[in-house]
């Protein structure tokens, strides 16, 4: 009877677990042959506050990236604004020249 614990952070829907359940109920069986009824699989769910990596929680890492990522995406943003603004600039210019306008 294989017994399998399973260690997480919270935040999946109860159909992400389900199919984790599913998946390693399965790979389990097809791996070393233990009758599917016989496998009992254990989640814990932890608190991103109660999980650290390199000294910091992970609600404080997710904190830190989300703010990494909403920088870099406003950046790229601005890029393509400007790129964006830069080339009607171009065609308008293009078309005063060519007597469009």
């Amino acid at each position: 009877m294989p017994l399998i614990q399973i260690t997480l952070l919270e935040g999946r829907t109860e159909e992400q677990k389900e199919a984790l359940i599913e998946e390693v109920t399965l790979a389990v069986h097809r791996s070393i042959g233990a009758p599917l009824e016989s496998i009992r699989i254990a989640l814990y769910e932890l608190p991103k506050s109660h999980w650290a990596v390199g000294g910091k929680t992970m609600a404080k890492r997710g904190r830190e990236s989300s703010k990494a990522f909403e920088e870099e995406s406003r950046r790229i943003v601005d890029e393509q604004t400007d790129e964006t603004h830069q080339v009607g600039v171009t065609q308008a210019i293009k078309e005063t020249v060519e007597g469009r306008v």
